[in-house]
């Protein structure tokens, strides 16, 4: 984020034309698709970095969060990662969807979400979830 982006981080608009256009896009979907590998047991820097950049605080309160929360888009996020699942789940304590659907879109009243991984072992012992 650049300089400018962190002032409007909290309350003012966009700083730049992609990210409104992102947003804008948001606002009509009635899906939202993200497909990343998990990293360390989260997500990669630039998926972060288009949460924090897209779903902005100063945006949220300008009124659009009650256009996106009527659209009520669902949520598919689709990672692929070398832990199999169950581990990442019971062992890590699934950051994924504590962080993506508890910390960032449950916040924003966005309920409709769904975690589906691939693990190359678990394809591969017939485990897959």
């Amino acid at each position: 984020m650049s300089k400018e982006d962190l002032i409007a981080w909290r309350t003012g608009p966009f700083v730049d034309k992609q990210t409104d256009d992102y947003f804008q896009r948001l606002l009509v979907a009635d899906r939202i698709i993200f497909i990343f590998p998990i990293w360390w047991e989260s997500m990669p820097a630039s998926t972060k970095g288009f949460l924090d950049k897209v779903l902005a605080k100063g945006r949220l309160k300008s009124g659009d969060l009650e256009k996106l929360k009527k659209n009520n888009p669902a949520i598919y996020v689709m990672t692929v990662s070398g832990t199999p699942t169950i581990i990442y789940r019971f062992w890590y304590g699934n950051p994924i969807v504590r962080i993506m659907k508890r910390g960032t879109f449950s916040k924003i009243g966005l309920n409709k979400f769904r975690w589906i991984n691939f693990n190359a072992e678990e394809q591969r012992l017939g485990w897959a979830n």
